[in-house]
């Protein structure tokens, strides 16, 4: 939905986390990818409060969680983007309230993708349940 290179798809069955999504991306990227990546960090999150009523804490807390790695990735997307920023990003306030910010908006805006596409999710969620792995590419 989202235009990313997707690879694989599965549900790591160890206990620290509910699952993963393996994609194909350059080491450097651009903020319309890293918007995405972040997107994409937040669904499984969205998904599980949309098909389950309510979501785990298996996207977040540890160093290589969904919650911190998009928030990396939402700081990287203001200082590439915002033009008030000087080059050393020691605007910290300023980058944290515009983190915020996007955050609120990006995730109300994979709550609607997720939303009007609610029976493909629940298609593809089927899929992992019975086979734990969907390779894509």
């Amino acid at each position: 939905m989202l235009e990313l290179p997707i690879k694989e798809v599965n549900i790591i069955d160890n206990g620290n986390t509910g699952g993963q999504v393996l994609l194909d991306m350059p080491n450097i990227l651009k903020a319309s990818q890293i918007k995405n990546m972040v997107m994409v960090k937040y669904a499984g999150f969205i998904t599980e409060r949309i098909l389950n009523g309510e979501a785990s804490d298996g996207c977040m807390g540890y160093a290589t969680s969904d919650m911190d790695s998009a928030n990396i990735l939402l700081r990287k997307y203001v200082i590439l983007t915002d033009d008030s920023i000087s080059f050393t990003g020691y605007e910290d306030e300023y980058i944290k309230n515009k983190c915020i910010e996007l955050s609120k908006l990006w995730g109300k805006e994979v709550e609607v993708l997720l939303s009007e596409n609610e029976n493909e999710v629940k298609e593809i969620a089927e899929q992992l349940i019975e086979k734990k792995v969907i390779k894509v590419a």
